[in-house]
């Protein structure tokens, strides 16, 4: 024979001790009863008047209690649809990339990031299996986009080339590197990333180089041009004056101006 002990929260209910009835709960149970604990007991036919044996737990029997009990007053279980995670997702790549490329990588933690975009640093392997899988990820996503922006297309004017640079060399962007170009910001990290990293770093500078190139009609001046950009403006973050800073980016817009042959604006 086989009886339950009930014990419940002194706080929340009074104790309750139902009886079970082939397999079914006495009706006379309370209508919201809250979480149950049971201990059963097994009581051979000959065991002395009020002697039990021990006590032991049984999860099986415990569970299907609580889901009787608790079947129309369980807590529902919060699950996000694919489009919230990749909602949640894409909102941790964009703040990752602005904090990685103004504080640094290395030196952000995993909470750090999470709490950009208000959450704990435990939700982070939601979206990422580890740190440098977010990484890999910011750095290609960043130089999609320069690439987008610098490159241009066949719509793009004449001009197209010489503006963009002109827009890369200046003092606004080497003021905010938190929304500029993630080689300048980032460069010494991506150097000592895995070689996948730098794998798709390759892939994307030599694109941008051929859509230089053709419009320039120069293969060797694609490679120039992108290593001038990024060089001026890593100059131009490390000096202490601004009189400085302005000189560097200057020069570069001029040298790159000749190079062109664009009149200089």
């Amino acid at each position: 024979m086989l009886y339950a002990a009930f014990a419940t929260d002194r706080n929340s209910h009074p104790t309750v001790r139902p009886r079970i009835r082939h397999g079914r709960v006495d009706p006379g149970l309370a209508p919201k009863p809250p979480r149950v604990f049971a201990a059963i007991r097994a009581v051979p036919p000959t065991a002395p008047r009020g002697k039990t044996l021990p006590t032991f737990s049984s999860g099986i029997l415990y569970n299907s209690l609580n889901d009787r009990l608790d079947e129309t007053h369980r807590t529902p279980i919060m699950r996000y649809s694919t489009s919230r995670k990749q909602e949640t997702r894409e909102k941790l790549l964009d703040s990752s990339r602005a904090i990685a490329k103004k504080d640094g990588f290395d030196a952000t933690g995993v909470d750090a990031l999470m709490a950009a975009i208000g959450l704990t640093g435990g939700a982070f392997y939601g979206h990422f299996d580890s740190k440098d899988e977010l990484f890999e990820a910011m750095i290609e996503r960043d130089l999609e986009l320069s690439r987008d922006m610098l490159g241009g297309n066949a719509d793009s004017p004449p001009d197209h080339v010489a503006k963009r640079l002109r827009g890369y060399l200046s003092r606004a962007h080497a003021a905010s590197p938190e929304t500029g170009c993630v080689l300048a910001a980032l460069g010494p990290e991506i150097a000592r990333a895995s070689p996948e990293v730098k794998a798709g770093v390759e892939r994307t500078l030599k694109r941008l180089q051929r859509l230089w190139a053709d419009r320039l009609g120069d293969t060797d001046g694609g490679w120039a041009l992108i290593s001038q950009c990024v060089g001026a403006i890593l100059l131009a973050r490390v000096v202490e004056s601004d009189r400085t800073r302005s000189e560097i980016l200057a020069a570069s817009r001029r040298f790159l101006d000749k190079a062109l042959q664009t009149p200089h604006a």
